[in-house]
């Protein structure tokens, strides 16, 4: 089987696992615990998921919040949890995350094919930008808004 073919077959056979919430890793996590406890907060995400690459979803109840990808997803959601706490930049995450902070389920797949990590990196964003199709995050979708599909 030559690069492209395995690559082909990573991304098919993925399809099995693109059911989130039966076919994912879970824990629930409090996004409104107070900062000071940030510790226990990243213990707590590191024990769970550990250093791992893949793809990510935020769910408050049926609801999908987030969806992402990281090459740690534990960082990535730390970020979204200093967020929450209004201690990020971006003004962007600090309103979303505050507005749906709480606890919330985090779901999450190993996930890592290609070459290299920047290939990985990337082919993780195509999932990415599939399960955002799928379940349209609040984070990236406006109530009455669908996404643009041209052929």
């Amino acid at each position: 089987m030559n690069e492209f073919e395995s690559i082909a077959d990573g991304i098919l056979k993925f399809k099995e696992k693109s059911d989130i919430e039966k076919e994912w890793n879970s824990f629930h996590l409090d996004f409104s615990t107070p900062f000071e406890f940030k510790k226990d907060v990243y213990n707590k995400i590191n024990q769970e998921i550990g250093k791992t690459a893949g793809l990510y979803s935020i769910f408050d109840g049926k609801d999908c919040l987030y969806i992402g990808t990281g090459k740690n997803i534990a960082d990535r959601i730390k970020s979204h949890y200093k967020a929450a706490q209004g201690k990020d930049n971006a003004k962007r995450w600090n309103e979303f995350f505050r507005e749906n902070n709480g606890i919330n389920t985090i779901y999450w797949t190993q996930f890592n094919i290609g070459q290299n990590q920047k290939q990985s990196h990337k082919i993780r964003e195509i999932i990415e930008n599939i399960l955002e199709i799928k379940y349209k995050p609040k984070f990236e979708y406006k109530k009455d808004s669908l996404p643009l599909v041209q052929y």
